[in-house]
């Protein structure tokens, strides 16, 4: 018999968005962070894996990649030795880890030829932009996608510094379709909300992209919104999340000092992907200096924060049924 004054949680229904097994990608890093910032920076294809191997095991199931000068930690050499150095970290990651997703950077970014203020679309096209950076990769798999089985589309123009990488709704459309074609799955990347909407009425309405739909929240990294402030960055992820279309699998991309505990927050609102490592920031907590110093501490801060809410971590055949990738 209930007591007149006892609550009833013991009737309250269950909250499900935790339920769901969650799947970290981890980031080794690109040339917009270098040894200068933080020393334990990974450049080698050997270094790199090491880095992914180790993150694996605490429970990464997908890896960001992007091949890196191997003593200097830039990216400016020819497709051909970036495919080169692309295949020889999969292959050293894929000896330990069979299973994982790979996930590299966007192609190559050539700058675009213009007409007045619109760029020419057959100078950022996929076939211009995607194309040479992929056929290597495909090959390497006999046309199979194993080498790059994700990938992003930056649905915005991309400007980083000095960086500027002009990017057209035609461009995103054509990306999209260059992708499935070749087996990989497009990873849409909003930089804010009108990024967020433009995927929807470009991408999404006209049917263009393949279920379910992977969309990154992009917050704090590049120039997308700033969440130097929690509260704010917190007010922005989740009017990002309330945006989102149905069908979508969305994976939380947070940099900077709050990469840590905007990354905590996607995990409790149900995020199906976050990606951490040492890409999109050089300090573990927004206030102090302590310098991440691998990937696989990230990746074991996020885990064991799901797990303390009870949220499971994906396995790699759950990760690919929640990404809608084929089984390997």
């Amino acid at each position: 018999m209930r007591m007149p004054w006892e609550l009833e949680w013991d009737v309250e229904p269950p909250c499900t968005e935790l339920a769901k097994p969650l799947v970290i990608n981890v980031a080794p890093g690109q040339m917009m962070t270098m040894r200068g910032q933080n020393p334990h920076l990974a450049y080698s294809p050997r270094e790199i894996a090491d880095q992914v191997i180790a993150a694996h095991k605490e429970g990464a199931t997908m890896w960001h990649v992007h091949p890196r000068h191997p003593e200097e930690g830039h990216m400016f050499f020819s497709l051909a030795e970036r495919a080169r150095l692309h295949i020889e970290m999969c292959d050293y990651v894929f000896a330990e880890c069979p299973d994982i997703i790979t996930d590299p950077g966007e192609g190559d970014m050539p700058p675009p030829d213009w007409e007045g203020m619109i760029p020419k679309f057959e100078t950022i096209n996929a076939e211009r932009r995607h194309a040479p950076s992929f056929k290597d990769l495909l090959a390497a798999d006999k046309g199979g996608s194993r080498y790059c089985e994700v990938s992003v589309v930056n649905c915005h123009t991309f400007v980083s510094g000095d960086v500027v990488v002009v990017e057209t709704p035609r461009s995103w459309a054509s990306a999209v379709e260059y992708f499935q074609k070749n087996g990989i799955k497009p990873e849409l990347a909003a930089y804010n909300d009108v990024s967020l909407h433009e995927i929807k009425k470009y991408l999404i309405e006209p049917g263009l992209v393949q279920k379910p739909y992977l969309i990154d929240l992009c917050m704090g990294v590049h120039n997308t919104v700033d969440i130097h402030n929690t509260m704010e960055g917190m007010e922005h992820l989740m009017r990002y999340v309330r945006a989102l279309p149905q069908d979508s699998v969305w994976q939380c991309i947070a940099g900077g000092r709050n990469l840590l505990p905007i990354t905590a927050a996607a995990v409790m609102l149900g995020a199906d992907v976050v990606r951490v490592g040492m890409e999109e920031g050089i300090y573990r907590y927004p206030h102090q200096d302590n310098i991440i110093t691998n990937c696989a501490e990230m990746v074991r801060a996020v885990a064991d924060i799901a797990r303390a809410v009870g949220r499971p971590i994906a396995t790699p055949a759950q990760a690919r049924e929640i990404l809608g990738l084929k089984a390997r």
